[in-house]
């Protein structure tokens, strides 16, 4: 809950329903004209064409946080560039006309670049100069928009009164101008992004989630009925696990023990080595207590650490009430992952995804979506995580079952909408094991309205 705050939940609907968000109303206006003045691109790789470096090192700079990348122009477009411009100019990374470009150098040099398949925008920026017209530069702007049309081109106009009558003729010729670099590769970004938006597929059942017989949904809910019945406001671990499991989550092998003798059998019938989860309604946090015990390896052991685990309840918070120790088999391997849910009071449910550990608790390094969600809304949460490369396999780790993955993630968004009582759901963590083995729930905990 701490990792969802009051915008995560209005982000995630603009992020699935192609609303594109504006930090500031300058930005809002920004993006509006662009897409009222320019075409769509068909890609995010926008060329840069100045006759200025530094102005144009700050617009390849933002590309990124634009979701764009810098054209490369590769070596036909940089030999055609040579014969349109001259040898001085620099034609590779943003193309520098240099600060005596003239009209004539700025159409020629966008006829090759509007060509070059390897582009699919050009940012034109003009830091005026006294020896050259303007508003020349911008008609030759507009002329080359005109001549070969299909691609956006937006203008960066970088000065105010001596440039109003250049901004007049570019208005009037449909080209987005704006006064600083940040400004221009803003705005194409949303150009990209409702470009992105209407290219995505339409949104359908998601292939990797069964649709739900009735006799399932009756088994789902009498699961539900059975977890909630001891009207606790938490469910412990045991009541969380079973809850998953009638959603189809695979969970790690456990067993309930409320007395020594029924821990040592619980752990030999699952089979060594197992970890011990002190299971109390009341104790939220069991690691605050020390009410977990990892890596028992035999009989005696777990015999031990039950008892271990009920005297350190008794003498953390004599009052709590303890359902037992639940025995669960120890799992090797795997990429820690964490799923939860927040029921967000205006939007409803709010499913989150992040990489176990430090990714989480040091970095904020998640993501979120509303449930229900599409096998697409699930995909986008793992790529968006900065830390999901250690999914796919580093240093030898052979890569994590990214499909087993995705099914979590719709199973536990479908769970968040057919129970409007769940106000909260943690699984922490889930173990994604390697490809074709599944993802394996290892803890879970729910709180309820």
């Amino acid at each position: 809950g701490a990792l969802a705050g009051a915008h995560v939940a209005f982000h995630a609907a603009c992020l699935q329903t192609g609303v594109i968000e504006a930090p500031t109303i300058q930005a809002l206006f920004h993006g509006a004209l662009a897409l009222t003045y320019q075409p769509l691109p068909a890609g995010n790789r926008f060329a840069i064409l100045t006759n200025a470096g530094g102005p144009a090192a700050l617009a390849a700079d933002e590309l990124e946080a634009a979701g764009l990348h810098l054209a490369r122009t590769g070596p036909a477009a940089q030999l055609a560039l040579r014969q349109a411009v001259g040898p001085e100019a620099q034609v590779a990374g943003p193309v520098d006309l240099l600060g005596g470009a003239e009209a004539a150098d700025y159409r020629r040099a966008l006829e090759v670049m509007l060509a070059d398949p390897d582009c699919d925008g050009v940012l034109v920026i003009l830091v005026p100069q006294a020896l050259v017209d303007a508003v020349a530069v911008v008609e030759a702007i507009a002329a080359s928009a005109a001549a070969q049309p299909g691609k956006p081109l937006l203008a960066c106009l970088m000065g105010a009164a001596s440039l109003d009558a250049a901004n007049r003729a570019a208005h009037a010729a449909h080209i987005p101008a704006y006064v600083f670099p940040d400004q221009t590769v803003s705005a194409a970004g949303v150009l990209w992004q409702r470009a992105a938006w209407l290219a995505r597929p339409p949104a359908t059942q998601p292939t990797g989630l069964r649709v739900v017989t009735a006799d399932e949904a009756a088994l789902r809910r009498l699961a539900f009925q059975a977890a909630t019945a001891g009207g606790q406001q938490v469910l412990d671990a045991a009541a969380s696990e079973a809850l998953l499991a009638a959603y189809g989550l695979a969970v790690a092998a456990t067993g309930l023990a409320t007395t020594t003798d029924e821990a040592a059998q619980m752990a030999q019938a699952i089979g060594f080595p197992v970890a011990l989860k002190l299971i109390s309604p009341d104790i939220l946090h069991k690691t605050d207590v020390g009410g977990v015990l990892l890596d028992v390896r035999d009989a005696d052991a777990a015999r031990a650490g039950f008892e271990a685990l009920i005297a350190r309840a008794r003498a953390s918070q004599p009052r709590a009430h303890v359902r037992g120790v639940l025995i669960q088999k120890m799992l090797i391997g795997g990429q820690e992952v964490i799923i939860g849910v927040q029921r967000d009071p205006t939007f409803g449910p709010l499913v989150m995804f992040g990489l176990g550990g430090i990714y989480v608790e040091a970095l904020a390094d998640v993501s979120f979506r509303l449930a229900p969600l599409t096998q697409q809304d699930a995909e986008e949460m793992i790529a968006e995580v900065r830390g999901a490369r250690l999914l796919d396999g580093l240093r030898g780790q052979p890569p994590a079952d990214r499909a087993a993955l995705v099914d979590a993630l719709l199973r536990v968004g479908q769970m968040a909408v057919d129970h409007p009582q769940i106000s909260e759901l943690d699984i922490n963590p889930l173990l994604v094991m390697p490809a074709g083995q599944g993802a394996i729930a290892v803890d879970a905990r729910i709180i309820l309205a």
